[in-house]
Formats: C-alpha cells, sequence, structure tokens
C-alpha cells in the first residue's frame, strides 16, 4: 500500500518529501500516492514541503504536489496553511506559488 503510514503517520511521500527527495516524490505521485495524505498532526505534504529545513529545495516538489491537485487551502497542525507557512519564513517564491494556484488570503 504506497499510503501506508508510519506511527507518526508518515507516509512514503511524507517522508520523501520531508527529505527533499524530488526524484522520489515524483514516482510515488505517478504510482498514486495521495498528496493530501496527512500525518498525526493533520499537517500534508505541501504543508510540511514549507519547513524552514527544506523549504528551499523543495520548490520543485511543491510544483509537483500542486500540480497533482495537492489542497493549498487544507489546514494543518494548529490550523496553518501552506501559505502560513511560507509567509512566517518570509519565503517570497513560496508565497508568490501559492497565491498563482489560489491560495485564500
Amino acid at each position: 500500500d504506497i499510503n501506508k503510514t508510519d506511527n507518526e503517520g508518515d507516509t512514503p511521500l511524507i517522508i520523501c518529501c520531508k527529505s527533499g527527495k524530488e526524484s522520489f516524490v515524483k514516482i510515488l505521485i505517478d504510482y498514486g500516492a495521495d498528496v493530501n495524505v496527512t500525518d498525526n498532526k493533520g499537517n500534508t505534504p505541501l504543508i510540511l514541503c514549507c519547513t524552514e529545513k527544506y523549504r528551499i529545495r523543495n520548490i520543485e516538489i511543491l510544483k509537483s504536489l500542486i500540480e497533482k491537485s495537492a489542497d493549498i487551502n487544507k489546514r494543518g497542525y494548529y490550523g496553518v496553511t501552506a501559505l502560513h507557512k511560507a509567509s512566517e519564513w518570509c519565503s517570497k517564491r513560496l508565497i508568490r506559488l501559492f497565491i498563482d494556484h489560489g491560495a485564500d488570503v
């Protein structure tokens, strides 16, 4: 099962998104990984890609998730969205990407 979770609710897609493995993310998406899956805290791959540690190298991963209809406005832990995370880290590039793809402002 491509969407099977570990003890923290991480699927293979979430793990690859958090570690910046772009080629693996694309393969998992091609094989039907759920781009709107959430971990045990309610965070989606889109939100997790926007954490400080990963945000710069994950631009292409974010684009791949968005192209496959990731819910850009889905709220995660504490009600945050991907746009909130991008704003938190003052990432103009990510903010623009999310707004251009329909993020609620």
